[in-house]
């Protein structure tokens, strides 16, 4: 068969025709012919949409970065219990329109918002970021780790959450073994690789970027590259990765490798895919005819 086609359609032969099964009757043989519900009918069955309560709610929203309009006019009830799913094309404004609902979109300098997003019944900008953050959260694809230590971003959580009266936060043994494993996560052997000639210089992989660790700036010497970076480069023992030259302004890409983390979010943004995550090997040469690549 063609790998390229796909499979027959397959049809299953039944030995009678479907039929609607009878309800079940009362367990305790009562004549009173009450029907007792199976649990798979109680799992299958959905209340009327009217009766249940609207959690948020979109109304005309518009959403723009800078002049690019990324969501045009969009309506949408989001009731209690309700599993929604946002399906469209690369690029088609569904993240940005999650984003916005608990305000995420104004992290992004020139981000725009028309139009009104309401939570129990209340203006999302009214209330305070921080509380509608608490109410309304986000689970990104990519780990998004904030500036900080991969224990502080572990322990975020637990930090914004007041321990009970007389009691104090401890750094736990299940609490430092996962900050062990997020660490390791996250160092792994996946680089991210830079295609200058690709870039037009948007500015999304800076924008997304947790750590800060990417720049665009002019060229010059290390030293002074390094006292205009996004973010202060510490550690002079590492080198910084300076691109070739970009094609629409002559300025160069500068990342800070010991900030990166690897968390693909550039290349996940990048709309002309200047930015790549690819696996790294290490190949040493021995005495055989090809190197042989060794996992690091």
């Amino acid at each position: 068969m063609d790998p390229l086609m796909p499979p027959p359609v397959r049809r299953i032969a039944l030995d009678r025709e479907p039929h609607i099964a009878p309800p079940a009757t009362s367990p305790n043989g009562a004549g009173s012919g009450a029907v007792v519900p199976s649990e798979a009918h109680r799992r299958l069955t959905r209340p009327d949409p009217a009766t249940v309560r609207e959690r948020m709610r979109i109304e005309s929203v518009w959403l723009a970065y800078g002049e690019n309009w990324v969501v045009r006019d969009v309506t949408l009830p989001v009731r209690k219990g309700e599993v929604l799913a946002l399906i469209g094309a690369s690029g088609s404004g569904k993240t940005t329109l999650l984003r916005s609902l608990n305000r995420l979109t104004e992290i992004t300098a020139g981000a725009a918002r028309a139009g009104r997003i309401t939570l129990e019944g209340e203006e999302i900008h009214e209330l305070e970021v921080n509380d509608l953050r608490r109410r309304v959260s986000m689970v990104f694809q990519q780990p998004n780790p904030f500036p900080m230590s991969i224990y502080d971003n572990v322990a975020y959580a637990l930090a914004e959450q007041r321990p009970p009266r007389g009691r104090r936060r401890r750094r736990t043994a299940e609490l430092e073994q996962a900050a062990q494993e997020a660490q390791r996560c996250l160092n792994c052997d996946i680089q991210t690789v830079f295609a200058a000639p690709l870039c037009i210089e948007c500015d999304a992989c800076i924008d997304i970027c947790p750590v800060q660790c990417l720049t665009i700036t002019e060229n010059g010497d290390e030293a002074d590259l390094r006292t205009r970076l996004s973010a202060p480069a510490k550690n002079l023992d590492q080198a910084l990765y300076v691109s070739a030259v970009l094609p629409h302004t002559g300025r160069v890409m500068v990342k800070d490798e010991d900030l990166c983390v690897h968390c693909g979010l550039c290349a996940e943004r990048c709309p002309t895919a200047a930015w790549d995550m690819q696996k790294f090997e290490l190949l040493i040469p021995l005495a055989v005819s090809t190197p042989v690549p060794v996992a690091t």
